[in-house]
């Protein structure tokens, strides 16, 4: 049995196809733990059969088939497929609803444009114009700059 328990909770390690699958049940009951084992085998199980399915329906090795985690198809790589990193989605479109949902951060060019600058126009606007030309000159700058003013903030974008 590959069921084992690690401080409170179970966790389940087993050999699928060649791939080492090793998760924690967050369970403290050793059934539940051993009926969630077996539920991820078939989950598998399955997966690799609609597989192997699908690369028999289209023509193509089933090494070269993914499945594309924003609209669940499967497509080849070869295909349109869009990489970066270790993400592989099936077109453009689900590489921006990927990252929209990933990132909902804003780039720094929308954080300056709608946080820095009405925030620098209601504070300098009336008693230091000064200032928030000052502010101006510099936004426009980090605006005008396209590497820096598409980075979305606090993540890494792909």
């Amino acid at each position: 049995m590959s069921v084992f328990k690690r401080g409170d909770v179970y966790r389940y390690h087993f050999i699928f196809d060649g791939q080492h699958v090793q998760e924690s049940t967050k369970q403290c009951n050793r059934e539940v733990a051993i009926e969630m084992e077996r539920a991820h085998r078939v989950r598998l199980a399955k997966e690799r059969d609609e597989k192997r399915t699908k690369a028999e329906q289209i023509g193509c090795t089933v090494q070269n088939l993914v499945r594309c985690p924003e609209c669940d198809k499967w497509f080849t790589l070869g295909s349109g497929a869009v990489t970066k990193d270790a993400k592989r989605v099936c077109s453009e479109e689900c590489r921006d609803a990927w990252n929209k949902a990933h990132f909902p951060a804003p780039t720094l060019e929308e954080f300056c444009r709608t946080r820095i600058e009405p925030w620098a126009k209601a504070q300098f606007e009336k008693n230091c114009p000064a200032n928030l030309r000052w502010y101006r000159a510099r936004l426009k700058a980090i605006c005008g700059y396209q590497p820096l003013a598409h980075f979305a903030l606090g993540c890494h974008h792909w």
